[in-house]
C-alpha cells in the first residue's frame, strides 16, 4: 500500500495533513483549516476527518467539506475530542435543511470521553437532527483500524484538550519472487489465496493446490512470504511542552518515518510560545530528534516571521539535522 501526503494548507497557512491511500479512492484528513492546498477531487476522496481540536483555524474548512460531499451517498466520520459533537452539530444547525431529504448523506461522530468513545449519526435525510440511538465503546487510545491502517491518538493541553494522531500502516506481506523461482512454483491466484488465509488467521490444516500438486499452506508461507513494516506518521499541532508531555510525545512518536510537527516560534519568542500553548521550532527537533524520526516537516508557522520562515527551519537544523 502507498500513500500520498501532503500539508493541506501548505507550511504557511492553517494546520490540516491530508494522507491519501493510493489505489482505494479514500483519503484521511487531519483538522480542516482553510484547505488552500487541496483540489475538490481530493476533497472528495476523504472519508474520515480527524480534528485536534476546534479553534477556528483547524475546523474553518468544514463548511467548505461539507458542501462538496452533500451529495454522496455514503458516510463521513469524524473523530476528535470531548465537545467535537457539539461543535459539529452547531455547523449544521446553521443551514436550513428543508429541501434535503432525498440526500444520502449520514455524518458518524466519533467523540472521546474520557477513556470511552461516544458515537453519534446525523443523516441529512432527518435535517442532521441527531439519531436517538448512540453508540458507547472502549477506545484504547484508538479511533480507526481496519485492515489498512490503525489511526490511534495522544491527548495534549492546548488550553482545551488537542489531539495528536498517529497514522501506522499495517505490516504488508510480499512475495520472494526469487524462492518462488528457486521452488519453481508459477505465480497465480493461489498467491493471494495463499496472503487471505495469512491476514485472516486461518492457516491452520489449509492446503493449496498448484497446478497437479497441493502445498500445505504452512509450508508455502514458510518458503515464499515476508513481512514488511509498514509507514508510520506523527501529525501533532498545538500543544504545551511540559516535560511530561515531551515523555509521551517522544514515547508517540518512537522511529516514525514522518513527523508533521508545529513550529510556530523562534527561541527568541519561546515565552510568547508558552504563553499561547504553542512548541518553538527547537523544541520540535528536540522531539524529533529524540524520537529517533527519519524526518521532520514543520509548519504552522506564525505570520510574525513572514519573509523569514527559513529562520525557523534554520534554528530546528542546529538541534536536527532532517528538517523540512
Amino acid at each position: 500500500m502507498a500513500l500520498v501526503i501532503k500539508l493541506g494548507g501548505g507550511e504557511e497557512g492553517d494546520p490540516s495533513l491530508y494522507v491519501e491511500v493510493v489505489g482505494k479512492k479514500r483519503a484521511l484528513l487531519f483538522d480542516c483549516g482553510f484547505l488552500t492546498e487541496l483540489t475538490p477531487r481530493e476533497i472528495l476522496r476523504v472519508k474520515d476527518l480527524f480534528i485536534s481540536h476546534t479553534h477556528i483555524d483547524h475546523f474553518i474548512g468544514f463548511d467548505y467539506i461539507l458542501r462538496l460531499i452533500l451529495e454522496r451517498k455514503d458516510s463521513l466520520h469524524i473523530y476528535g475530542p470531548e465537545g467535537i459533537a457539539q461543535n459539529i452539530q452547531g455547523k449544521l444547525k446553521g443551514y436550513n435543511w428543508n429541501i434535503a431529504q432525498e440526500i444520502g448523506l449520514t455524518i458518524v461522530v466519533h467523540e472521546a470521553i474520557g477513556e470511552r468513545l461516544r458515537i453519534s449519526r446525523y443523516q441529512c435525510k432527518n435535517r442532521f437532527e441527531p439519531d436517538q440511538e448512540m453508540e458507547w465503546r472502549e477506545h484504547r487510545n484508538i479511533f480507526l483500524e481496519d485492515n489498512d491502517l490503525v489511526v490511534d491518538f495522544l491527548p495534549l493541553d492546548h488550553k482545551t484538550p488537542s489531539l495528536a494522531y498517529r497514522i501506522t500502516e499495517k505490516p504488508v506481506i510480499r512475495v520472494n519472487k526469487d524462492r518462488l523461482q528457486e521452488l519453481q512454483l508459477p505465480p497465480g491466484p493461489w498467491l493471494r489465496q495463499l496472503k487471505e488465509a495469512v491476514l485472516s488467521g486461518s492457516m491452520k490444516d489449509q492446503s493449496l493446490e498448484i497446478g497437479d500438486k497441493v502445498y500445505p499452506a504452512s509450508d508455502l508461507q514458510a518458503n515464499l512470504l515476508e513481512w514488511t513494516r509498514g509507514f508510520k506518521v506523527v501529525y501533532l499541532t498545538d500543544a504545551l511542552l511540559t516535560e511530561a508531555a515531551k515523555e509521551k510525545i517522544i514515547s508517540f512518536a518512537n522511529a516514525s518515518d514522518i513527523f508533521y510537527c508545529e513550529g510556530p516560534f523562534l527561541e527568541a519568542d519561546r515565552d510568547k510560545a508558552k504563553s499561547s500553548y504553542h512548541l518553538t521550532a527547537r523544541e520540535a527537533a528536540i522531539l524529533a530528534r529524540e524520537a529517533r524520526v527519519k524526518k521532520l516537516v514543520l509548519f504552522h508557522f506564525s505570520p510574525r516571521y513572514k519573509g523569514r520562515y527559513d529562520e525557523l527551519i534554520a534554528e530546528a537544523r542546529t538541534v536536527f539535522h532532517h528538517v523540512y
